[in-house]
């Protein structure tokens, strides 16, 4: 009768064999990767980790800890390991509620808003302190501008102590004498080119001292020849004859100018667009020489009073004239 064991012992044998047959053999490097980890320690002589695969990941046996327990290499993840876990966010040093500016910010922004408070109360302030000092150049004015502003300052009118017949006064609508006194719903200074015009006629032709530009506006305002703000054409003819003088329309044409003027009969000229204004304005002629070069008297600019003007440059802005005698 057999031994029970026996038997028990051999087919225990042919499992092994069996498993033994079906298991790979395992690499070369493998059994000396083996013998090194089973072999004992020489002096100096550390051992080499044993790499192994298990599904797809790259683990690493380290000598020393519990059989069987294996720790990812690293680079690599074990995804079974943190799959369901959260990584704790690591405390940073400004944790905590932020400033709304950095401290930086904040001083940036306020030195810009006290430069430009400076600057715009700068703005505001130099133009006051121009006016109170005189001062009209201030260097950033246009050309015209500054023209202007010298024109201002040179209108000064010939005195009324010297104003004689036979001589043509310099008389200016901007003289601060009258400037700003009203007439035509506006101020002598800006609408009185006309009475001032006949004012200078009126001095030269009779001599009066009574009838300047202050009061030759009043005549023309009481007469009704400025309702709209401007001088009518009608007070060269009916509002002369009023104070004493004759007005006679004229065309203005080269023929009819240079007659008028060799006969001593100066003119008034109501001027267009061009060189003596931008709306329109009255001007006086007072003679012409043989070159045909004109005197002019503008109630309005000092500079083309001094200058002389051809009479085709000038006749070719003007809308109409008027010669002017003194009434018998």
């Amino acid at each position: 009768m057999p031994d029970r064991r026996g038997r028990s012992d051999e087919a225990a044998r042919r499992a092994v064999r069996l498993t033994r047959f079906h298991r790979s053999e395992p690499s070369a490097a493998a059994r000396s990767d083996n013998r090194e980890a089973r072999s004992p320690n020489r002096a100096g002589h550390t051992p080499r980790p044993r790499a192994a695969c298990d599904g797809g990941r790259r683990l690493l046996e380290h000598p020393g800890e519990t059989r069987g327990v294996r720790k990812p290499v690293a680079g690599t993840r074990d995804h079974r390991a943190d799959r369901h876990t959260v990584r704790a966010r690591q405390p940073h040093a400004h944790d905590g509620p932020r400033p709304l500016f950095h401290a930086r910010s904040l001083a940036a922004l306020t030195v810009f808003i006290l430069l430009a408070l400076s600057l715009g109360l700068g703005m505001l302030l130099y133009p006051s302190a121009e006016r109170r000092c005189g001062r009209t150049d201030t260097g950033e004015q246009s050309k015209e501008d500054d023209r202007r502003s010298l024109e201002d300052d040179l209108m000064i009118s010939t005195p009324r102590s010297q104003w004689r017949q036979g001589e043509m006064p310099h008389l200016y609508q901007g003289d601060i004498m009258w400037c700003d006194k009203p007439y035509a719903g506006g101020t002598i200074g800006k609408n009185g080119c006309g009475p001032t015009c006949v004012a200078m006629i009126c001095i030269y032709l009779t001599g009066r001292t009574d009838l300047g530009p202050l009061e030759m506006c009043a005549v023309a305002d009481a007469g009704g020849y400025a309702p709209t703000g401007a001088t009518e054409w009608a007070f060269m003819t009916k509002g002369a004859r009023a104070i004493g003088l004759s007005g006679t329309e004229m065309r203005p044409t080269r023929a009819g100018v240079t007659a008028a003027l060799n006969s001593g009969h100066p003119l008034i000229l109501s001027m267009g667009v061009g060189d003596f204004t931008t709306v329109g304005h009255f001007i006086v002629v007072e003679s012409i020489d043989e070159r045909g070069m004109l005197t002019i008297h503008d109630p309005n600019s000092s500079i083309r009073s001094t200058q002389r003007w051809g009479i085709v440059e000038v006749l070719r802005q003007a809308d109409m004239a008027w010669s002017f005698s003194k009434l018998d």
